[in-house]
């Protein structure tokens, strides 16, 4: 399979590349496009800070324009699950959207590019419109239980204390949340 063909970034003009989607009719396929923009021009954008998974055993692809484009498992997920499928049904959405995706939008076999795309990361986050946090469908489950849990937290604490109770599944859903991969990345910080 041929390398994806990207572009040069400008490192003086701060240029970053985002993924753009575009809203697209019920039944068609998710559009995907790297444009490249500076960080000074103040583009519009979403960063995703989500877990890669393993680039040499977690393989997947994604079609980027009209290019192949090996990527894992989240990133594929975070595309045709997620992007995808809001730009099917978000129709109160403007026509393009631009995300912020580091596996994409960094040339992985790039180490130049790699390090200066890294100084940048602050800025890439904290001038994004938002930060979207992003755990494998996998985990949804036992997010759900522990939302459900933190929202009777306080009743729940009371009445396990008042009668010597072992805590609950809320809690074991609490603590595997918490012990998710997601939150132990070096980069954490400064993406939430």
């Amino acid at each position: 399979m041929p390398t994806y063909p990207y572009q040069s970034l400008n490192k003086d003009a701060r240029e970053i590349r985002l993924v753009r989607t575009t809203r697209r009719e019920p039944g068609a396929e998710p559009q995907f496009e790297l444009v490249t923009v500076s960080l000074d021009k103040n583009p519009t954008y979403h960063a995703i800070s989500y877990v890669w998974g393993d680039p040499s055993t977690d393989k997947y692809g994604v079609v980027i324009g009209n290019q192949w484009l090996d990527t894992t498992r989240s990133t594929f997920e975070i595309l045709h699950h997620h992007l995808g499928w809001w730009s099917k049904y978000d129709s109160g959405r403007p026509e393009d959207v631009y995300y912020w995706i580091d596996f994409l939008c960094i040339n992985q076999k790039n180490m130049t590019e790699r390090n200066s795309q890294v100084l940048l990361m602050k800025d890439i986050y904290s001038k994004a419109k938002t930060v979207i946090s992003y755990l494998k469908p996998d985990d949804l489950d036992e997010t759900d239980v522990a939302k459900h849990f933190l929202a009777s937290l306080e009743t729940d604490l009371l009445s396990r204390h008042a009668t010597g109770l072992a805590p609950s599944a809320g809690w074991e859903a609490i603590s595997k949340l918490y012990s998710h991969p997601y939150w132990t990345r070096m980069w954490i910080v400064q993406e939430i």
